[in-house]
């Protein structure tokens, strides 16, 4: 069932704003990771959540038991786009965190937020031969934006998080 991006927007507006420093209690954020798919024309690939309208973000997912954050952000990638010709460009040196609203978790567990490391990705397929993403069960949609475009269609407890992943890589895009 959709939910109406005003209702989206109204449910969390009153969440935290501000992206949470490294003091906080490490083990409450899960580790996630998040792509910065990025085209020569320094596009950025953003998805439409499936069921959520206008609520786009970047394709990310959690980091499995034995794997890097690079191995994590690459078949993350992959499974939520399709895309497997990427390359890693750059990260950011440290967790970013953020606290996710009241009704928003939607996995069992102690974690109140995620703790992200953000990864620049290029495909290395370019021209004719660079594939488009596919359709995956988490997006509805996918279109390539500039930075900024991306930042102002996020769910706003995904922003400041967003923002600062932004200044640390964006000599990178």
């Amino acid at each position: 069932m959709s939910v109406p991006r005003n209702q989206v927007t109204d449910s969390f507006k009153f969440a935290k704003m501000t992206a949470m420093p490294n003091l906080r209690e490490p083990n409450l954020y899960r580790p996630n990771v998040a792509a910065l798919i990025v085209r020569p024309t320094g596009l950025v690939l953003a998805g439409r959540r499936q069921g959520v309208p206008d609520a786009w973000q970047l394709p990310q997912g959690g980091i499995e038991k034995k794997e890097s954050p690079e191995e994590a952000v690459l078949r993350e990638a992959e499974e939520e786009t399709g895309l497997t010709a990427l390359t890693i460009v750059a990260r950011t040196p440290d967790w970013i965190y953020y606290e996710w609203p009241k009704g928003f978790k939607k996995k069992p567990g102690p974690h109140i937020g995620q703790k992200q490391i953000y990864f620049v990705l290029r495909q290395t397929d370019s021209g004719a031969k660079a594939k488009e993403p596919k359709l995956s069960d988490e997006f509805e949609e996918f279109r390539w934006m500039p930075f900024q475009e991306l930042l102002n269609l996020t769910i706003p407890f995904r922003q400041q998080a967003y923002r600062e992943a932004y200044e640390i890589l964006k000599r990178h895009l």
